[in-house]
C-alpha cells in the first residue's frame, strides 16, 4: 500500500509514523521541514490536558497524555512535562465568563465520570501554593495534576526521524499543488518545480497541512470547509527575580483563564515566562487578515496590551523584559471543533484540519486512528463528531 501525506507538522508526522510502522510506504510533503517556524507545529510549547467541557475533546485529550508520554520514552525524547494545569476563574463580569464557568463544570464532570483526579481551590489555596498569582477577583481555581505542557518543535523533529528510521518514508521538499481525483477517488498527489508538474501515485491521500490544506479539500468538492485564517502569537519574558522565581515552574503550572482568553506557561529555566492570547476568542467572525503579514513580528502595541493583561494576574511581569515573540496561524473553525475524517464524495482522500489551536493536545490518539483507519484497523477514538462538514461556498 502506497500513502500520500500531505503536510509535515505534528499530524502529518505521526500519522507518517504509524503508517510506515505498519508496513506501509509513504510519501510525504513538506517544503520546509518538520518543527519549522512557520509551521503551527514550530513554537516551543503547548499545554496538554484533558479538562474540556465536550466530552469528545476531553476524551481524546485524556487519551493522548499517556501517549506522549509513552512515545517520549520510545524515541528517547521527552515530549512532554506532567505537572498539571491550572484553570482560572473570576467573578462573571459578562457572557464569556458565564460560558467559561459552564465549560470548567462540564470539564469537572467528564474528568470525574473518566476517574481521572481533579482538585477544586478556593482563591486563598491558590496564594498559598502559587504565590505569584494575584487572586483578585477570582473566584475558584482547577487543577489538573495529569495535565502539563508539551514541547512542540522537538516532538514534532522526533517523530519525523523516527518515520524516516523506517525507510519506508519518501520526502517530497515541495508543497503539494493538486490533489489529483478520477472516477471520484483520488488517486495521488500533484507537485511542480522549475522542471514542471510531478505526479506521485497513491492508494490514499490524506491532507494534514492546516490551512495550506484548505484549498486543496475545497478545490476538489466545490464547498467551504468552514475554516479561517486567525493570526497568533505568544511572548516570552525573562523575569528578574525574586519575582522571577514565583513565575518558575517549581512554584507555577501551565495555566489558562479562558474567560479572558489568557495562557501561558512557567519559566522552564530555558525560554523564559511565555504568555499568549487564545486567538479565536478575540478575533470576530468576518475579519479577514492580512497575509503579508502573518509572520511578521507582532505589533509593539499588541504585546505591550497582552503583557498588561498577563501582569494584573501575575505582577511579576511588571519588571519583566521581552526575550522574543512567535508568530503563527490559526486553522480555526467557528465552533473551535476538528474536522477529521473521510472527505465526503471522494473515497481515498482524509482531511485532518481545523484544529483551532488545541490540535497538538489531541494528536496521539487522533493521529493514531487515521493511520489505523486507512489500513483497515479498529480506531482507538470514535472521531464521528469530528467528521469532515461542508458547506456551500459564500
Amino acid at each position: 500500500m502506497r500513502v500520500a501525506v500531505v503536510g509535515g507538522g505534528i499530524y502529518g508526522q505521526i500519522i507518517t509514523w504509524r503508517l510506515a510502522l505498519r508496513g506501509v510506504h509513504v510519501t510525504q510533503f513538506e517544503p520546509i521541514g518538520p518543527g519549522n517556524t512557520l509551521s503551527a507545529s514550530g513554537d516551543k510549547s503547548r499545554i496538554v490536558r484533558g479538562l474540556y467541557g465536550n466530552p469528545a475533546f476531553a476524551a481524546t485529550g485524556l487519551a493522548s497524555l499517556p501517549l506522549w508520554r509513552s512515545w517520549g520514552d520510545e524515541l528517547g525524547t521527552p515530549m512532554v512535562d506532567l505537572r498539571g494545569v491550572l484553570y482560572l476563574e473570576h467573578a462573571s463580569r459578562g457572557r464569556a465568563d458565564d460560558e467559561f464557568r459552564a465549560y470548567v463544570d462540564g470539564g469537572i464532570t467528564n474528568l470525574i465520570d473518566s476517574g481521572t483526579p481533579i482538585e477544586v481551590l478556593a482563591p486563598e489555596e491558590i496564594v498559598k501554593r502559587h504565590p505569584g498569582i494575584a487572586i483578585d477577583g477570582l473566584v475558584r481555581g482547577v487543577f489538573e495534576p495529569g495535565g502539563g505542557f508539551g514541547w512542540v518543535s522537538k516532538a514534532t523533529r522526533a517523530i519525523a526521524l523516527a518515520a524516516t528510521k523506517t525507510s519506508r518514508v519518501e520526502h517530497v521538499g515541495h508543497a503539494a499543488s493538486r490533489i489529483v481525483v478520477e472516477g471520484g477517488t483520488a488517486r495521488g498527489v500533484e507537485w511542480t518545480d522549475a522542471h514542471g508538474a510531478h505526479l506521485v501515485s497513491a492508494d490514499h491521500v490524506v491532507v494534514a497541512a492546516a490551512l495550506g490544506g484548505v484549498p486543496l479539500v475545497e478545490r476538489i468538492v466545490d464547498a467551504s470547509l468552514g475554516i479561517r485564517a486567525i493570526p497568533h502569537f505568544v511572548s516570552y519574558w525573562d523575569v528578574p527575580w525574586p519575582e522571577g522565581r514565583l513565575l518558575s515552574r517549581e512554584l507555577l503550572p501551565p495555566f489558562a483563564e479562558l474567560g479572558t482568553g489568557l495562557y501561558g506557561f512557567p519559566d522552564d529555566g530555558e525560554n523564559g515566562f511565555k504568555v499568549a492570547w487564545h486567538e479565536p476568542l478575540r478575533q470576530p467572525e468576518g475579519v479577514e487578515p492580512d497575509e503579508a503579514t502573518w509572520h511578521e513580528p507582532p505589533p509593539v502595541a499588541d504585546v505591550m496590551r497582552l503583557r498588561a493583561d498577563a501582569t494584573k494576574r501575575f505582577p511579576g511581569l511588571a519588571r519583566a523584559s521581552l526575550r522574543g515573540t512567535y508568530q503563527c496561524r490559526y486553522d480555526a473553525t467557528s465552533d473551535e471543533n476538528f474536522q477529521v475524517g473521510p472527505v465526503p464524495g471522494v473515497s481515498g482522500l482524509t482531511f485532518v484540519g481545523g484544529m483551532s489551536g488545541h490540535g497538538f493536545k489531541h494528536a496521539p490518539v487522533i493521529g493514531e486512528s487515521v493511520a489505523r483507519s486507512i489500513v483497515a484497523e479498529a480506531s482507538i477514538a470514535d472521531l464521528s463528531s469530528f467528521a469532515v462538514r461542508l458547506a456551500p461556498r459564500a
